[in-house]
């Protein structure tokens, strides 16, 4: 029989980390699994929340000692995703006069360089930058300044709250502007619904993931598995919160690198196998979007699809777009 060693009160945990936990100990993995995600995103990419989970297994109940961690990022880099909106603006929009508001961190600065990277030679296309600050209680200011600019292209580089504000904003002062909202505050739930769905029509944004509050996902064998995975371990979990997604998609590419490791669960075997991960698509991922990592490129996921948002929810369109700076 399998043991659960040690486990926190997972009541206590966000719904991304209290899917891990449920998910790898219902696969019974061995391992100690630090979960790295970003706290609330406030205070940008070096402020996190840590969740652990010990876990033991009968079949290699003879390895008395558990040394094994892994920590990895496991959504798109921002750089990544950014590069795609480049791509995009490039192919659908040559006359397009971009305005950006970025949060002022790594986070934001990321997503910054990872545009004017992807847009390269042509980076002159930007004519306004705006930078603010999580302390700052409103954004409105930096979206009447920007604006002014004259802008037809207006990148939204921000955390969900202020994602929100820059909606409702845009919506107030009758801005007629193609936006772009950032991966991490594309969620119905946290972002648009507050936002005003009136208020968001057409905008865009990327995805990697389905969405477990779209109804076109309903008959999808992957998403039954994750319907079937929730309503067994976590019934009151929100469709609508992205992070229960992703979540699953975390736990169950853990759970694949400690398949793939089998009974040798050293530091440097599981760190060999988590860079070898070839095509491997777990249940929530979009079609198309495989992770695939290497000695030299340990990031899973480099690959997105563009959205807009229509009535109350994402509507996908294009090709998957891969945000590699050599494609």
């Amino acid at each position: 029989m399998s043991a659960l060693m040690m486990s926190p009160n997972r009541s206590h945990f966000s719904p991304l980390n209290r899917i891990i936990c449920n998910w790898l100990m219902g696969a019974k993995s061995v391992a100690l699994v630090l979960i790295l995600t970003p706290g609330s995103m406030v205070s940008g990419a070096k402020s996190f929340r840590l969740a652990a989970c010990f876990m033991r297994l009968a079949r290699v109940r003879s390895s008395p000692h558990i040394s094994s961690t892994l920590t990895r990022v496991w959504q798109p880099r921002y750089q990544s995703e950014a590069r795609i909106y480049a791509k995009f603006l490039m192919k659908e929009k040559s006359d397009a006069k971009i305005a950006i508001m970025y949060q002022n961190d790594d986070f934001g600065k990321d997503y910054l360089k990872g545009l004017k990277d992807g847009l390269g030679a042509k980076s002159s296309m930007i004519i306004a930058e705006e930078s603010y600050e999580t302390s700052e209680p409103t954004i409105d200011n930096h979206i009447v300044k920007l604006k002014a600019t004259g802008a037809n292209v207006f990148i939204n580089i921000s955390t969900p709250k202020f994602a929100a504000q820059a909606i409702k904003k845009i919506a107030e002062v009758d801005w007629k502007v193609m936006h772009i909202v950032s991966n991490v505050s594309a969620s119905v739930g946290s972002v648009i619904k507050p936002a005003g769905f009136e208020n968001a029509q057409g905008i865009l944004s990327a995805a990697y993931a389905k969405d477990g509050a779209d109804s076109q996902w309903d008959n999808d064998p992957g998403m039954k598995k994750f319907y079937a995975f929730l309503e067994k371990y976590y019934p009151e979990a929100n469709k609508l919160d992205g992070s229960v997604v992703f979540g699953y998609g975390v736990a169950q590419t853990m759970v694949k690198v400690l398949e793939m490791s089998g009974d040798d669960l050293t530091r440097a075997n599981v760190m060999k196998q988590a860079a070898s991960l070839k095509d491997f698509a777990p249940d929530t991922l979009l079609p198309g979007v495989k992770i695939n990592t290497s000695a030299t490129d340990f990031a899973p996921i480099e690959q997105l699809q563009m959205q807009r948002f229509k009535g109350e929810k994402w509507e996908l369109f294009g090709d998957i777009i891969s945000g590699e700076l050599s494609n």
